[in-house]
């Protein structure tokens, strides 16, 4: 009897709005400009919800996010992978530097107020390039790490 994972990934990017603002969102066609959202309709509630939650702490605690002209700041883009059976998280920051202020404080307010996340990892992909994932991952809550 083989057993499938179902699950759905959102990915998503971050950039700055005009005042200066973390935003996330969706890259514009053939752009690397943000287009903005609160909310993905084909995406679960909660990964929404997740989202939210970090783009608040990282605005709330002056976390850079990752400039496409200057190559540099922290947060690039976040995956939020949930499986649609047992109702479990993963989520990914990729990055591009090593970490960030305050990381433990944010692991430790998303598993606080999201009890369904079982993994939280941190990957490193500090290459200009449009590949999203780096070949670095740090596991920062969980034991596994699953790919597909």
């Amino acid at each position: 009897m083989s057993h499938f994972i179902i699950e759905i990934k959102l990915f998503i990017q971050f950039g700055k709005n005009s005042k200066g603002q973390a935003i996330f969102g969706v890259f514009a066609s053939r752009t690397h400009e943000i287009i903005e959202f609160n909310e993905c309709m084909i995406q679960s509630k909660i990964s929404s919800q997740i989202a939210n939650a970090i783009i608040d702490f990282i605005n709330s605690n002056n976390i850079s996010v990752y400039d496409e002209k200057t190559l540099r700041g922290a947060f690039r883009h976040i995956i939020v992978k949930y499986g649609m059976k047992t109702g479990e998280i993963m989520c990914i920051f990729v990055l591009g530097e090593d970490g960030f202020i305050k990381e433990a404080e944010l692991v430790s307010m998303l598993l606080n107020k999201f009890p369904c996340i079982k993994t939280i990892v941190k990957n490193i992909n500090k290459n200009n390039t449009n590949v999203i994932l780096g070949e670095k991952n740090v596991v920062l809550y969980g034991s596994r790490i699953y790919s597909r």
